[in-house]
């Protein structure tokens, strides 16, 4: 390790909720994560408000994702070349700029569809350039044994915004329109303020050896999963489950609409799932800790398909929430030992784009869900489109099958440099 490396030692160990550095990272997270789901939901609300058009609304959603998915490749590169607490900041303030002229714009009458686009795609470019980095100074914050532990409570944080967040940008958005964005804005700048006050640097010192041309660093991240053959075969796996999953909360919703359930009980059925992640997050640290690796994804693996293939069976909704409920239970521990099996496998100077390359896969796919098993609950109905997505999920599962996922080892066996 390099002169001057600051990454905590595995004989020095602290609990996390101990770690300062991790905790200020961690808050930062959480306090930007909260802004960016309020703000999220009040995107399609202002556009609704606006325009009425549901079309506007849904083009909002896909340019987000498409310039996600553009910004998360390069992001990889610059989170591995330049000073990732400088690319943290910077995106915090530069989002943080965005959502206060958005603000502006609301306030004064003068936000037009066009504008609001704008604004949520730059926002969206501030997240991929983001997430990269974030998960590279991750590793240099906690050390090898508690990375599944640091990635479990990423994933509780994640859980919560999402479940408090809508609920949240409903009220702020009923009080004023405005206030969504200026809630957002806060909260970027605040993280922002925070990632200064952590005190270990963010990546190891970079030397030239890895000073490769950007086209070719561009790849690395995909060249590194392709050459692990566990990392190989969970992507193979995320893909298509992730894709499945996509599809699910919409079928949920059309279920509900079509046998007559009102509002609040379409929202209940998707507050249980959202209900099911965080309480799988609780238990994340837990049960990585005392089953094996394989046994984590397979359980991961198996719930999904499990649990479409029951709903087949289930016509009321609300019962299919409940499952939905249990089922997702496992999503957690199993991003919880990938996010740790990556953090201890990949070297420092790898860490952006190896977790962009997952990212993009993970997410390559996932927009097709929910349009794929709509089209087949409209023309085939529920127990169709369930049966759909469980094939799907089953041949995800086939991944898992892989000889080195079965042999995979704890992620504090295996830390690198």
């Amino acid at each position: 390790m390099t002169t001057g490396e600051a990454r905590p030692k595995e004989d020095s160990i602290v609990p996390l909720r101990k770690n300062r550095d991790f905790q200020i990272l961690w808050s930062a997270q959480a306090m930007s994560g909260l802004g960016s789901t309020v703000s999220g939901i009040a995107y399609p609300l202002l556009i609704l408000a606006l325009t009425g058009s549901a079309t506007y609304a849904g083009l909002m959603g896909t340019l987000e994702m498409v310039f996600l998915l553009l910004a998360t490749l390069p992001a990889g590169v610059f989170a591995d070349r330049f000073d990732r607490r400088r690319i943290m900041i910077g995106c915090d303030l530069v989002r943080a700029v965005v959502l206060g002229g958005m603000v502006v714009l609301v306030m004064t009458d003068r936000a037009s569809i066009w504008m609001i686009l704008v604004a949520g795609s730059l926002t969206s470019i501030g997240d991929g350039l983001f997430s990269p980095a974030a998960g590279g100074a991750l590793k240099q914050l906690v050390p090898a044994s508690q990375l599944a532990a640091a990635a479990a409570a990423r994933e509780g944080r994640n859980a919560a915004a999402a479940m408090v967040g809508p609920p949240l940008a409903g009220v702020l958005f009923t009080v004023g329109r405005a206030i969504p964005f200026l809630f957002d804005a806060v909260s970027y700048l605040a993280g922002a303020i925070a990632l200064l006050f952590i005190r270990r640097p963010f990546q190891r010192e970079r030397g030239t050896e890895h000073a490769e041309p950007m086209w070719k660093g561009a790849t690395a991240g995909f060249v590194f999963i392709y050459g692990e053959p566990v990392l190989r075969a969970l992507m193979g796996w995320a893909v298509l489950m992730n894709m499945a999953f996509a599809g699910v909360p919409l079928v949920l919703i059309a279920h509900a609409a079509k046998t007559g359930a009102n509002s609040a009980l379409t929202g209940l059925m998707i507050t249980l799932l959202g209900a099911g992640v965080l309480l799988g997050s609780f238990a994340a640290t837990w049960l990585v800790k005392v089953l094996r690796p394989s046994q984590v994804v397979h359980l991961s693996a198996a719930a999904l398909p499990i649990g479409l293939t029951a709903a087949i069976f289930i016509p009321s909704p609300i019962v299919q929430g409940i499952v939905f409920g249990v089922v997702v239970f496992m999503i957690p521990p199993g991003n919880a030992l990938l996010g740790g099996y990556m953090g201890a496998i990949v070297p420092d100077h790898l860490q952006g784009r190896v977790n962009a390359a997952m990212s993009i896969a993970a997410m390559g796919l996932k927009p097709l869900g929910p349009i794929a098993f709509g089209i087949v609950f409209d023309h085939f109905g529920t127990g169709w489109a369930f049966a759909a997505a469980a094939a799907v999920t089953l041949l995800a599962g086939l991944f898992t099958l892989d000889r080195d996922v079965r042999h995979m080892r704890r992620p504090e066996e295996l830390a690198v440099e």
